[in-house]
């Protein structure tokens, strides 16, 4: 399923590609696909209003979901846009009925205005949750046109926190952000139209990363210090230390040389570098682990799908959230960063026993 993602020429590019990066951090059966903006003067000839969009200062139902058609026609070549694709328009134009959004069949529009207010952070999170909303009602098959939206028994006039509340008070809206939730009757609505439970699957996925940028954290309130790491010898092995922590990161001896590697070479290396660098890696490996075994030191840099490198490199990351908790991960993880993979803690904050 394919979702193009457009904008009316009043829309800032990096509203509209926030957005799409945002919508784009699951994979599954849905694609969301940005589309480049159309100028006033290309829309109005296809809309043909006899009055310029850039000179309206509301715009009704019928007009909003016309420009959805517009894009649908100016790009049905050129994207291959079908008709059960749906294709979303992001405006700053108010509509007259002051709706946050709404769809009809797979055409959906978004209100990008004062998301700010209603939610005190990025408007990206607030416009996103009305993308994935409308796709997820028009595949329920509500009808949520004016008029007929009072009888439509899925959706919510009391708020539950469900992403099907109406929030008739704009304020209520941020409940159904910040819980991410669908509740059972919406579900199963979901599953008797005849959409997988795969497909309901990356929905609530996308809603709990918007849920996750949208909650208050601790994290908000100041700057985390990182904590010094140590290498150093107990008894006769080398271990990962981190000050405040009794126990060291839980890692093997190949894992633990990768990482002491990467703490030793903070400008980065990539994985595809490994073998220039075997010989350190080597001296690492067997002061870590004496009497090894080269053969998996081998296999760990060797460059080809079949190599160990990012099993070894999930690993360590997984042991680290373990240990750390979210408000010191991100200073010792090891990420890939443009070309190369390297932890963003500095020099300041590393010991390595000098035997390393």
């Amino acid at each position: 399923m394919k979702v193009f993602i457009a904008a009316t020429p009043d829309v800032e590019q990096k509203e509209l590609d926030d957005v799409i990066d945002l919508l784009s951090r699951t994979s599954g059966l849905i694609q969301f696909k940005g589309l480049p903006k159309l100028e006033y003067v290309v829309l109005d000839d296809f809309l043909d209003w006899g009055k310029s969009l850039e000179n309206l200062m509301a715009l009704s139902f019928d007009q909003l979901f016309d420009i959805c058609k517009t894009y649908r026609k100016y790009y049905y070549n050129t994207e291959r846009i079908s008709k059960s694709d749906f294709v979303v328009v992001l405006t700053a134009i108010p509509n007259k009925n002051k709706w946050f959004s709404s769809f009809r069949e797979n055409n959906i529009f978004v209100d990008i205005n004062d998301w700010e207010k209603y939610t005190n952070k990025d408007p990206k999170f607030g416009i996103s949750y009305q993308v994935v909303e409308n796709i997820f009602q028009s595949l329920l098959k509500l009808n949520v046109e004016i008029g007929d939206v009072e009888s439509e028994p899925n959706i919510h006039w009391h708020p539950l926190g469900c992403i099907n509340d109406m929030c008739q008070n704009k304020r209520d809206v941020i409940l159904k952000l910040r819980t991410a939730d669908i509740c059972e009757s919406c579900q199963e609505k979901f599953i008797k139209e005849g959409n997988s439970i795969e497909l309901g699957t990356q929905i609530q996925g996308i809603l709990e990363i918007i849920r996750s940028g949208l909650v208050r954290k601790f994290l908000d309130n100041g700057e985390v210090i990182p904590k010094k790491i140590e290498v150093r010898k107990v008894g006769k092995i080398f271990k990962v230390f981190i000050e405040g922590f009794d126990k060291p990161i839980g890692i093997e001896a190949l894992a633990r040389t990768l990482y002491v590697f990467y703490l030793k070479n903070l400008d980065g290396v990539s994985q595809y570098d490994l073998q220039k660098n075997y010989s350190q890696i080597k001296d690492l490996y067997f002061k870590i682990r004496r009497g090894g075994d080269e053969l998996s030191l081998l296999n760990l840099t060797k460059i080809g799908g079949d190599n160990s490198f990012y099993k070894e490199v999930n690993y360590i990351n997984k042991a680290l959230n373990n240990l750390l908790g979210e408000a010191l991960v991100e200073f010792y993880l090891l990420k890939k960063v443009g070309d190369v993979y390297k932890v963003s803690i500095t020099e300041d904050y590393i010991l390595i026993d000098n035997s390393l």
